[in-house]
């Protein structure tokens, strides 16, 4: 019989501040990725590994959050929230959350990729080999320089991280942002502000050097949104993963009842957008309610949010407008992010 999870901590109390200045407005969970909050995706892939109960810490920002999530209960999950004052990091926010978490195995999300990964399988790997704690990790020697090194033995042990190493690592990866962990971990964390990372691992690697693991993903994609290069990469990434008609992000968009248009060959529009007379070259996302002036050109690998205004002779470019942004009259607008009236340089990483 496969393993199950129903309970969830997502870590949304951080400042975000590689992403300022949207993440002085916005939270960075609601920071739109393919026009859909962030956050929206991390609740889909969680309730696609089961969970139905889901914990968020909050300290930024916190009633942009609450309210939010008063709007709509997404997914059918159940929402609840912690609160930090002061922030208390990856350890302490998950100690503080311990009444929630403490009965029962619990996935632990940042907030801020955007995966496909298949959790499910991976807790079926962490019971089958009585795993405390388990990383999810990818490979990617092409980004592997952008993260530091998490390394496995050849039995999927933990043996690597950034500050500690107990023995030599058979295969290195990428941390995704994904935990599998067991409520017995409460008692290695302090009600004290720390990193997960710092504290907990470190104490399972020196003490329970056989219950903890790092799994590696080889199946799925795992993209990053935590700062400007990164979230624009992402971007570029999840257009051509559209291009190529991706289940996962349909069946997201399905789930939002978000019903894109492609009024021509990669080009995906929203309800009340109209592109007539706007010279289009996909693969482009178009959101609801944006306006084009004269002769706007709009090029490959963009996204334009909702409520956007391209003003007359404007162009955009492997770029992204973030909701309710606009480019004033001949603005060029390259390899960056739209906020508001605000250009941001974020040359992307492909």
């Amino acid at each position: 019989m496969a393993a199950s999870v129903r309970k969830a901590m997502i870590l949304t109390a951080g400042l975000g501040t590689r992403l300022n200045p949207i993440s002085q407005k916005i939270p960075k969970p609601l920071v739109p990725v393919l026009n859909i909050p962030n956050i929206l995706h991390i609740l889909f892939l969680l309730k696609r590994a089961g969970v139905t109960d889901v914990v968020m810490n909050l300290f930024h920002l916190p009633k942009e959050m609450e309210a939010f999530f008063s709007k709509k209960n997404f997914g059918g999950l159940n929402y609840s929230f912690t609160h930090e004052n002061p922030i208390l990091g990856t350890g302490g926010g998950v100690k503080n959350a311990e009444a929630f978490l403490s009965d029962s195995r619990f996935i632990l999300v940042n907030c801020d990729f955007v995966t496909n990964i298949d959790i499910k399988r991976f807790v079926d790997q962490h019971v089958e080999k009585n795993s405390k704690a388990s990383m999810i990790l990818i490979q990617d020697p092409s980004r592997q320089h952008l993260y530091s090194k998490v390394g496995i033995d050849q039995n999927d042990h933990l043996v690597q991280l950034p500050k500690m190493e107990i023995s030599k690592a058979h295969r290195h990866g990428i941390f995704t942002g994904i935990h599998i962990l067991e409520p017995s971990v409460f008692d290695l964390l302090e009600n004290k502000t720390c990193g997960i990372n710092d504290v907990l691992y470190p104490a399972l690697m020196k003490n329970f050097p056989q219950s903890v693991h790092g799994f590696i993903d080889t199946k799925g994609f795992w993209y990053d949104t935590g700062d400007l290069p990164a979230f624009l990469t992402t971007s570029h990434h999840l257009l051509q993963q559209l291009t190529n008609e991706n289940q996962f992000l349909k069946d997201i968009l399905a789930s939002l009842d978000i019903h894109l248009v492609e009024t021509q060959p990669k080009v995906w529009v929203d309800s009340g957008s109209s592109t007539n007379h706007v010279k289009l070259s996909g693969p482009i996302l178009i959101g609801k309610n944006v306006t084009f002036g004269k002769n706007v050109q709009v090029g490959p690998f963009t996204v334009i949010g909702d409520n956007c205004c391209l003003e007359d002779f404007s162009c955009a470019e492997n770029s992204v407008l973030l909701p309710n942004s606009f480019l004033s009259t001949g603005t060029r607008l390259l390899n960056s992010i739209q906020f508001e009236n605000l250009s941001l340089s974020a040359k992307s990483i492909v």
